[in-house]
């Protein structure tokens, strides 16, 4: 979902976890919580699943702000695959693109096969995505990444309608569907 249907869709399952929080608060207060072990390790859990899912979204979240904030005259190249884009016409045109981006949630695939999206800044700043050409509707999905070349994980991020057209212009065309389909 794309725009605030995925913000909402994403914050839906936070629905269950505040009333589970509220069970847990008036368990607190009963004033023996900390004798009775489930009650602790109920309590524990709640705030792992509630940190997990909450830091999902606010990386997300975050990423889209980054896209929004960015400067072209700050950027030192785009990489996009193999393809090193460093010529400051093009990186403008790509910046402005990400200006546009709305919040993605996915609850599927839908999207062709990813490649590398890396900004590196001019301060030696680099953030890492993964984009790929989104084939339920013409654009493309952008995904953080988090991590080394041989552990990472994937936020969801963000969707741009202009992005492949804009990458395609310049040499940098995205994979047009997933590895084993046509």
């Amino acid at each position: 979902m794309i725009g605030i249907k995925g913000i909402l869709f994403d914050m839906f399952p936070f629905i269950p976890l505040v009333l589970f929080g509220l069970i847990v608060a008036r368990i607190m207060r009963s004033g023996k919580w900390w004798k009775d072990a489930t009650s602790v390790c109920v309590s524990l859990l709640f705030a792992v699943f509630a940190l997990m899912f909450l830091g999902g979204i606010f990386v997300g979240l975050w990423s889209l702000r980054t896209f929004e904030s960015l400067r072209a005259n700050e950027v030192a190249r785009v990489t996009v695959g193999d393809k090193i884009i460093s010529d400051e016409a093009c990186i403008a045109s790509i910046v402005d693109t990400l200006h546009e981006c709305k919040y993605f949630s996915s609850s599927h695939g839908g999207w062709a096969d990813e490649i590398r999206f890396d900004i590196t800044m001019k301060d030696g700043k680099k953030d890492s995505f993964l984009v790929a050409l989104y084939l339920r509707r013409p654009g493309a999905v952008l995904r953080k990444r988090i991590g080394n070349s041989r552990a990472y994980t994937t936020f969801d991020c963000a969707f741009t309608e202009e992005l492949p057209a804009v990458l395609t212009g310049l040499g940098a065309e995205l994979p047009q569907a997933r590895a084993g389909r046509e």
